[in-house]
């Protein structure tokens, strides 16, 4: 797996976000609450990410031509986009 400039994996960043959702996580500002449970960070072997930076290797995946030319029933739930690759 690729490893970033702040030393996370791929692996590490997806499993951020699934943590962040699962712990009842509504937007990237709240792993800032995450960062600070310094417990987990502990248990994981790693520091969670800043909002920042889970917001730029999010923006990685965004492709506004995909976005433009898709039908709306592509988005999901909050307005998220489902590539029809994933259905």
């Amino acid at each position: 797996m690729k490893e970033s400039s702040k030393g996370l994996t791929s692996g590490h960043m997806a499993e951020c976000f699934v943590l962040l959702t699962t712990l009842g996580g509504e937007c990237l500002e709240d792993m800032e609450r995450l960062r600070r449970d310094e417990a987990l960070a502990q248990m994981l072997g790693y520091a969670i990410p800043a909002p920042e930076t889970a917001r730029q290797w999010l923006d990685r995946f965004h492709d506004e031509e995909v976005m433009k030319r898709s039908p709306s029933s592509a988005r999901g739930c909050f307005g998220l986009f489902w590539s029809p690759s994933f259905r």
